[in-house]
């Protein structure tokens, strides 16, 4: 591995030019942007920063890039002061703080690819992980292409992230734990049809359910494409007492769309007729096998909760590959998200018409 600084001591700044290309030789070859460092990695639509394996060509060829920042996450004791938590896979690696503004420097126009290594079972480096990242750091136009594991998996912290291009990953697309308070706007999700499991896999915190701060990201325009198959899961998975807000996202193709597990998902929700606010999803469309699955520990039908909320509808988007074809419904379905982080918007989706391919020019080919 490669660590720019130390934790929270000889900070340093990386700073990484349009067009320049990072090599790793091996699975256990990843960058990781330590606590009070940065990186300043902005690339450009015609000339993106690429991080990748030597021969691009299979996923975990290296392991990909870690930042660890000082944001809130959960995770310890309740009276501890300040939560600082070690890295699951590195565990000799901590990440955490109280200063939900931290920024780790910026991530534009930049491709990662064939990354990923599993350190040990379940314990894994992602193409991208964001450990504890505060909402000052800058994440736009980042491509994710066949990781071994997730595409991009954030452990608490606050940071925010648009126009994301997760193709082909072989675990989760987006994964969220221990607390993430953050934000997404414009992301498209694209399943290989051979491998890989949720589009969207959002924990709050596997051991303790209920450990505060409890992750409640705001998340507006994804369109998921999921896959077929009898290894295939679902498009979105909500669990372990995440809460979310999410608006104008479209899922299909997974054998399920939607799925809330665990008691303390359904109980932090609160019912159809009577919701917290803690787990909401509006303006939004399904359109798989099954679009509904009901958890462990259910105390409403996950069909309810989806319907009975504002302009939800189960129905054909009508895509063209991942773009609205003409005539879809996502064209004129979408409403304003009330947080100046998001750009306002009238669509569904990550895009707002079959003009409007934000991935062109600076992404890996995914198709």
């Amino acid at each position: 591995g490669v660590y720019i600084g130390g934790d929270k001591t000889r900070s340093a700044t990386l700073t990484i030019n349009p067009g320049t290309k990072i090599f790793g030789e091996a699975g256990a070859d990843y960058l990781w942007i330590r606590r009070g460092s940065k990186i300043m990695a902005e690339g450009t639509p015609d000339n993106p920063i690429v991080m990748s394996g030597p021969l691009q060509t299979s996923a975990g060829e290296w392991g990909g890039l870690v930042i660890s920042g000082n944001a809130p996450v959960n995770g310890c004791n309740v009276d501890v002061a300040v939560c600082e938590v070690p890295f699951e896979a590195v565990t000799s690696e901590f990440f955490g703080g109280n200063n939900p503004t931290d920024s780790s420097g910026v991530v534009k126009y930049v491709q990662i690819l064939f990354a990923g290594n599993a350190i040990r079972p379940d314990e894994e480096l992602n193409g991208f992980t964001l450990n504890g990242v505060g909402s000052g750091t800058i994440i736009d136009y980042v491509q994710v292409h066949e990781g071994l594991d997730d595409g991009v998996e954030v452990f608490g912290g606050t940071v925010q992230m648009k126009h994301l291009v997760l193709t082909n990953n072989q675990d989760d697309s987006l994964d969220w734990t221990s607390g993430w308070k953050g934000r997404v706007q414009f992301a498209l999700i694209k399943q290989s049809p051979s491998v890989g499991d949720r589009g969207i896999e959002a924990d709050n915190n596997e051991k303790n359910n209920d450990s505060l701060p409890r992750a409640q990201p705001i998340v507006s325009n994804v369109t998921i494409l999921g896959r077929s198959g009898t290894t295939a899961t679902q498009g979105i998975l909500l669990r372990r007492g995440t809460g979310a807000n999410i608006f104008n996202t479209v899922v299909t193709g997974s054998p399920t769309c939607l799925m809330i597990d665990s008691a303390s998902t359904f109980v932090n929700a609160g019912s159809p007729g009577s919701l917290t606010g803690e787990l909401t999803m509006v303006n939004s469309f399904v359109q798989c096998a099954s679009n509904y699955k009901d958890g462990t520990g259910s105390t409403f039908k996950v069909a309810d909760w989806f319907t009975s909320q504002s302009e939800n509808k189960a129905e054909d988007p009508l895509l063209s590959g991942y773009l609205p074809a003409t005539g879809s419904p996502l064209i004129l379905g979408g409403v304003a998200v009330a947080d100046p982080f998001f750009t306002v918007v009238d669509y569904v989706g990550a895009f707002k018409d079959s003009d409007d391919d934000w991935t062109e020019e600076w992404t890996f080919p995914f198709n």
